[in-house]
């Protein structure tokens, strides 16, 4: 009779009309199995249902309410009512975590289900909404810093929203940042004037807290050193662990910049050369993946090619370019693809090492966060467009040669040498054109040179010395050097005496 007494009970899941808020569970027999529920509201309803055959065979007369506040420890008979009724009303003293049972009470006067008593509902009274605690400062001229903190026992970090929007426009923009109840983020307003934000987060019983702040700002002065750092991305070195934010699925992956190759590039728009690298592995499009790669270019202005992988039927919104030049401690946001498809042509204001990380928004908006504060880049690329420093020393004959050999001598400096640098040219006139000597090989200053046999007249040497980024320094021997290959002999024409007088 335990058993069968219990099985008729649940409560309604269906809207009930009322003033009061109502509470839709499954009672279940087991307090382990019993559901959690949240409520805002102190008062409430809980309406039930019952099986009409099995309360009439039992004869029940009263269904009773009771509620434990220690964890099922303790109970106490809160409300009896007919079966007919079909709810409870419930007004709870305070805030926190409330046990029920339900009993009904046969004509006999029996109790079922008899014995302890089995919570079939678990509920969660918080009537307090979250605090959200916003502040602005201008950290320099046109750069505001935003720190929040959100507060409550049961927060919904999945909730939280922060939204900005300053002189450049009327709309509010989303502050993009990880979801966690404490953090700060920086970004720049090209025009100055006054920046606001405002934030929302709720807890899980649905109480909402909100707050708003706003700062003025001077007019920031015309950067040219940086890429356009107009958006707000987190740049603090604190790390903030998770995110809440929906992903959109679609994966960016830096390609070699020539399709169908296997070898990664990055092409120089100004030179038109390719930076090769070593292949990396393979995505889920079978394209190959520049992650982790450090790549050299001898240009400010280069290209680089992505691939999207995961698009879905909404297609691709837009297409984010990230950047930063300290290995991902601050990150910048640098602008978008115009076309959406690759390549993305790209310019930056120096010589330096800098990290690439792309975004992408699908048709229906979504996106993951930007680059955050420690994140690697997808990609690292070293802009150096100063060639190597090359000296090329006086030919000399070979030592130990015979005379149709000369030494090569040189010097070749710098900070990051091809594996291959050196290579030597030679020539009639000192303007060209070149034959080949040797060609690209390692720098071991030296090289002998065995002359051809036809070369009979002087020549002049070229030297050229090259770096990873592509940049390529010649140096031109001063004066030509001069073939002679006669062998000259000595033949005695006369001996004459020397002191002897004659007579």
């Amino acid at each position: 009779m335990y058993r069968s007494g219990m099985n008729f009970w649940r409560v309604l899941q269906h809207s009930f009309r009322g003033s009061l808020p109502l509470l839709a569970f499954l009672l279940f027999i087991h307090p382990a199995r019993a559901e959690l529920v949240y409520s805002k509201s102190r008062h409430f309803r809980i309406p039930f249902q019952f099986d009409a055959s099995e309360l009439k065979r039992l004869g029940s007369r009263e269904v009773q309410l009771y509620v434990s506040r220690d964890a099922g420890e303790h109970w106490k008979l809160v409300e009896g009512t007919s079966p007919e009724s079909g709810k409870f009303t419930f007004e709870a003293g305070e805030d926190g975590v409330y046990w029920f049972s339900v009993k009904t009470v046969a004509a006999s006067g029996l109790v079922y289900p008899a014995g302890p008593h089995q919570a079939g509902l678990h509920v969660l009274v918080d009537s307090a909404p979250p605090r959200l605690d916003l502040q602005l400062i201008e950290v320099e001229p046109g750069r505001v810093k935003l720190t929040w903190t959100a507060e409550d026992d049961n927060l919904d970090l999945a909730s939280l929203k922060l939204e900005f929007r300053d002189s450049a426009s009327d709309t509010w923009n989303v502050v993009a940042v990880r979801t966690h109840s404490y953090g700060q983020t920086s970004w720049t307003a090209p025009e100055g004037g006054t920046v606001q934000v405002r934030g929302e987060v709720s807890d899980l019983t649905g109480n909402r807290g909100e707050a708003q702040v706003s700062c003025s700002l001077e007019i920031p002065p015309v950067r040219n050193d940086k890429p356009d750092y107009g958006q707000p991305v987190a740049n603090d070195s604190m790390t903030l662990p998770g995110s809440g934010i929906p992903s959109t699925g679609l994966t960016p992956r830096l390609t070699s910049a020539t399709t169908g190759s296997a070898a990664i590039s990055v092409q120089n728009l100004s030179s038109g050369t390719r930076t090769p690298a070593a292949p990396q592995d393979s995505g889920p499009s079978g394209k190959t993946s520049l992650q982790g790669v450090v790549l050299k270019v001898n240009s400010a202005t280069f290209r680089v090619a992505y691939s999207l992988d995961g698009v879905g039927p909404s297609g691709v919104k837009q297409v984010d370019l990230y950047i930063t030049e300290d290995n991902g401690q601050k990150w910048f946001y640098y602008g978008h693809d115009p076309d959406r498809n690759s390549p993305m042509d790209v310019t930056v204001p120096k010589d330096g090492e800098y990290g690439l990380a792309f975004r992408v928004t699908n048709g229906l908006g979504r996106v993951d966060i930007p680059p955050q504060p420690n994140d690697l880049p997808d990609v690292r690329i070293t802009v150096d467009r100063t060639p190597p420093i090359v000296k090329l020393m006086p030919l000399e004959n070979a030592p130990d040669q015979e005379a149709n050999a000369v030494m090569i001598s040189w010097s070749a400096h710098d900070q990051d040498l091809a594996d291959r640098p050196v290579a030597l040219f030679y020539s009639m006139t000192a303007t060209g054109p070149w034959e080949p000597i040797a060609d690209w090989q390692p720098n071991s200053e030296r090289f002998i040179w065995k002359l051809p046999p036809t070369l009979d007249q002087p020549f002049y040497i070229r030297l050229d010395a090259r770096d990873k980024a592509g940049n390529v320094s010649k140096a031109y021997a001063e004066k030509p050097f001069v073939v002679d290959r006669a062998r000259p002999r000595a033949r005695i024409t006369e001996i004459a005496p020397i002191g002897v007088p004659t007579r």
